[in-house]
């Protein structure tokens, strides 16, 4: 057991997301455990049920007890697997962030592939639909962040100085390119 809070400190040191990530780690395992025994003990509570070891209203007690029981491990299994995932994207956003943060502007002037990096760590899906009446393209773009209308508002707006909350924005915004504009940027090629 020392070794692993040895390495726990060690992680902590590090960074804390990797502190995290190593406690959902042995949460991950501690839950899986518990999930093996209580399908086990469902197994078990079953062929005893089958033997007619039990009165037919205690056997039901049992089951609804230990499918109650596993509902709770797999949610908070669940949980904890979103909350590793919640961690990888932080780190992720972070190294985005110290790459890009400094200067968030257009970046048309990048290379292919890191543009497609820049944009990676912006957005999280874009939706594109047609409408087949107007041959519009209506976009619907995901970021992973509230950056849409995003910004600051003062404690009190005569004194900025006076401390502010960030107020986030939403996480997508929808955007329609219509057809003669499309068609215009065709023809200029």
């Amino acid at each position: 057991m020392k070794h692993k809070e040895q390495q726990r400190k060690q992680a902590k040191d590090i960074h804390p997301n990797v502190s995290l990530k190593l406690d959902n780690k042995i949460k991950t395992t501690r839950l899986m455990k518990d999930l093996r025994q209580v399908r086990s003990s469902i197994a078990d509570v079953e062929t005893d049920n089958l033997l007619k070891n039990y009165d037919d209203v205690v056997y039901e007690k049992i089951k609804a007890n230990l499918v109650a029981e596993m509902k709770s491990k797999k949610d908070a299994l669940e949980q904890t697997r979103i909350r590793t995932k919640e961690l990888g994207n932080q780190k992720k956003w972070l190294e985005w962030i110290e790459k890009y943060g400094d200067d968030l502007a257009l970046k048309s002037e990048l290379p292919k592939e890191d543009k497609r990096e820049y944009l990676e760590g912006l957005l999280d899906r874009i939706e594109v639909r047609l409408d087949k009446e107007t041959n519009d393209h209506q976009l619907k773009v995901f970021f992973l962040l509230g950056l849409v209308g995003d910004g600051i508002e003062y404690e009190k707006p005569r004194r900025s100085g006076d401390g502010y909350k960030v107020v986030e924005g939403s996480k997508n915004v929808s955007v329609v390119i219509s057809r003669q504009r499309t068609q215009k940027k065709q023809v200029k090629k």
